[in-house]
């Protein structure tokens, strides 16, 4: 009996114990480590407000867009990643927007603001970490210039604190005064209280992130709130699990405490650590003790992001010096005669990245290598050892290169196998802009061996018949290449001015081709009212011409075409000149135009059919050839010709002046040709009447008058890009 009673006792005793036991650690265990920072995923709840709409969500807040639309009126806020977490698709609202609708769309969640007139209202749209806050119809939130409420004084909150010690966490507020306060309310792991009739700072409106330290807290977020014309300012807590908490007023001092319990042994870890259990091998005892540190396997990482693209299909071509920018996550690995399996372990371990390796992939290696990207520390381990990877996402396989190129050149070879096996198919493509025969052209070249193109020229078609891939490539160089050719507007101005005009409009003369038959060219100077220019040689043939009283000369005039058209206008004001034709044309890219201005001269001709009347055109001739460059200037190629009537011994001639130039100039910039003169000889007699014609003495009673006046064409030329 007494045996039995001493076992009941100590089961008892046992018993009590593990429930001791399991009490002790059933307080102090971890709850789940969710990460203070964790990126938001819902949508919480919807807070509607006097003027504004408060978007709370379970976690920081990544991107977010807003905009606006018209007819109807609407403000769009988009969130980014994050799904509606309520089953509402419409809120009513007040004021100046009269409701909320809530869509769901497979990458983000948005919320249209619907106004109430015909025009938005003045809006505001910003994020506070775990919340977007929306706020119209409102006066300026800050609180430097808001003027007293009619209820009191408005305090304002002057800083913000919080500390967590003891197993407490403690946010404290420091007002200007007292102040009522709004008592806290819970709607699941949110607490929300404020203060009546304050306002706050814009640099302490922001989230507070206790992460740093071991708390039931993980974010406060301040906003503010309008209610009956007076601003409150209010406090969302979000905790971590149930815990008490209370408000308390001190003064001017506001508490909101809160007993961490559990969540108070929570350790902040900004370095993580892996360890992967590494066979090494140690060919002697003479290992650093930094080396026997790691060779059990310890692998320091270095906190931070991981960041790779996944690329299909990659083939990584180790052993090429390329620039390669590395994103990885820093690591550290120093080891002694390690296996490159072990090693292509651990670099998974760390990178999340699902490494392959083929049967070849063996051997040992010695590195060390200290706060190295991951990505780095694997292509520096594949250069050594002559391997390459083959990237599918976030899968990489990798094997020897020599495998890999084999492997591509036996799937080179399938392809063609496959190709000649395929069935054809044709397809029809028509041609907008550009020759068929030049699309054809640069097409066979992407055609397979049982692949043809039949070119239908009358209705600008392309009959393509190979396989699918070879069609839709060829279909996709024929839209690259069925472009519409780029327009030039030419404008020119034909002016005809006195001789010394073009030096005070400030051109700058290039190359100038005279009668001479040396054909000499020259570089003149810039003078009058010339800016910045540059000179291009012209490439200048002449026809013969004698006794042709002209020069062409090429040059640039620094003005843009408002400036050019105003001196023009003050030049024929002044009557020193004058504008005789302003013709435009408008030409391809590369095509030629040409502007003529002229008469026929009609001459008789006598022969055994008789007397007849004929014609020879006696005219200014300008062909243009616009080039247009990558960066969007011009080159120009000039073609100008004069043909003027000429009496050589009673017989009509045709005085012939042709020059041709090359030159580069920018869209909207102006060239000009001169040299062109015009030149009105006059003589005429007067004197006494009857006494002048007296023999000798008559020339007492009359003079003689002689006048020559010579006048210069400038043709202005300046080209413009038709976009």
């Amino acid at each position: 009996m007494g045996a039995r009673l001493a076992s009941g006792l100590s089961l008892l005793c046992l018993i009590v114990t593990a429930i001791m036991f399991f009490q002790v650690h059933g307080a102090q265990a971890e709850p789940p480590l969710d990460e203070l920072t964790m990126p938001a995923t819902q949508v919480k709840s919807v807070d509607i407000l006097d003027g504004q709409v408060l978007l709370m969500t379970d976690g920081s807040i990544g991107k977010y867009r807003h905009f606006s639309l018209g007819a109807p009126p609407r403000l769009v806020v988009d969130l980014y990643d994050i799904e509606p977490g309520s089953a509402e698709k419409a809120y009513s609202l007040s004021g100046a927007f009269k409701g909320l609708r809530v869509g769901r769309y497979p990458t983000k969640s948005r919320f249209v603001f619907d106004a109430t007139g015909e025009k938005l209202p003045e809006y505001s749209v910003s994020s506070t970490g775990q919340a977007v806050q929306v706020v119209w119809d409102q006066k300026p939130i800050v609180g430097e210039n808001t003027p007293p409420s009619q209820e009191g004084v408005q305090v304002t909150i002057e800083a913000i604190d919080f500390i967590a010690e003891g197993g407490q966490s403690v946010l404290t507020l420091q007002l200007s005064n007292p102040a009522t306060l709004v008592d806290p309310v819970i709607d699941g792991d949110i607490v929300r209280f404020g203060v009546e009739n304050a306002a706050i700072n814009r640099s302490l409106r922001r989230v507070v992130d206790p992460s740093s330290f071991p708390s039931a807290i993980r974010l406060v977020t301040p906003y503010t709130v309008f209610a009956n014309g007076i601003q409150d300012v209010r406090f969302a807590v979000e905790l971590k699990g149930p815990v008490s908490y209370r408000l308390e007023k001190q003064g001017s001092l506001v508490k909101f405490i809160v007993d961490d319990g559990p969540f108070a042994e929570i350790q902040p870890a900004s370095v993580v650590t892996k360890k992967v259990p590494v066979a090494m091998t140690t060919t002697g005892p003479e290992l650093s003790m930094e080396n026997q540190s790691k060779a059990d396997g310890t692998v320091g990482v270095t906190d931070g992001k991981t960041s790779f693209a996944p690329v299909a299909g990659t083939f990584v071509p180790t052993g090429e010096s390329q620039a390669v920018a590395f994103t990885g996550q820093k690591i550290s690995l120093v080891f002694d005669d390690a296996e490159i399996r072990n090693i292509l372990q651990l670099i998974a371990e760390v990178s999340d990245l699902n490494i392959i390796a083929s049967d070849d992939v063996k051997g040992t290696i010695t590195l060390r290598l200290v706060d190295v990207p991951w990505d780095q520390a694997l292509k520096l381990i594949m250069d050594i050892k002559e391997l390459g990877m083959l990237r599918e996402g976030n899968i990489a396989r990798i094997m020897p290169k020599d495998q890999i190129r084999k492997m591509q050149q036996e799937q080179f070879v399938a392809s063609r196998a496959l190709e000649k096996m395929e069935d054809l198919v044709s397809e029809v493509i028509a041609i907008n802009y550009t020759d068929v025969e030049s699309v054809a052209s640069k097409s066979k070249t992407r055609l397979t061996e049982r692949g043809s193109i039949i070119e239908d020229v009358r209705d600008k078609k392309l009959i393509v018949t190979d396989v699918p891939s070879a069609v839709a490539s060829i279909k996709k160089l024929a839209a690259l290449l069925d472009t519409p050719e780029r327009q030039v507007l030419i404008e020119a101005r034909i002016v005809e001015a006195e001789s010394t005009f073009s030096r005070e409009l400030g051109v700058n003369w290039g190359v100038s081709y005279d009668d001479d038959p040396t054909g000499t060219a020259g570089v003149a100077g810039t003078t009058g009212l010339g800016g910045d220019f540059a000179l291009f040689p012209a490439n200048v043939a002449a026809g013969a011409s004698s006794g042709f009283a002209s020069d062409f000369t090429f040059g640039r005039v620094g003005l843009d075409k408002l400036v050019l058209d105003l001196r023009l206008a003050a030049v024929e004001k002044a009557n020193l000149g004058r504008i005789i034709s302003s013709p435009r044309i408008t030409t391809l890219n590369g095509e030629e135009g040409e502007i003529r201005q002229g008469r026929e001269i009609p001459y008789t001709t006598v022969s055994e059919d008789g007397t007849k009347t004929e014609f020879k055109k006696a005219e200014l001739s300008l062909k243009v050839t616009p080039e247009i460059n990558a960066d969007g200037s011009i080159f120009l190629e000039i073609e100008a010709k004069n043909d003027a009537p000429l009496l050589e011994n009673g017989v009509l001639a045709i005085s012939t002046k042709q020059a041709e130039t090359r030159a580069l100039v920018q869209d909207g910039e102006t060239t000009v040709i001169g040299g062109i003169f015009i030149e009105d000889t006059q003589a005429s007699d007067s004197g006494v009447p009857w006494l002048q014609h007296i023999p000798i003495l008559g020339n007492l009673f009359k003079s003689q008058l002689d006048s020559t006046d010579r006048r210069e064409l400038l043709i202005f030329i300046t080209p413009r890009i038709l976009d």
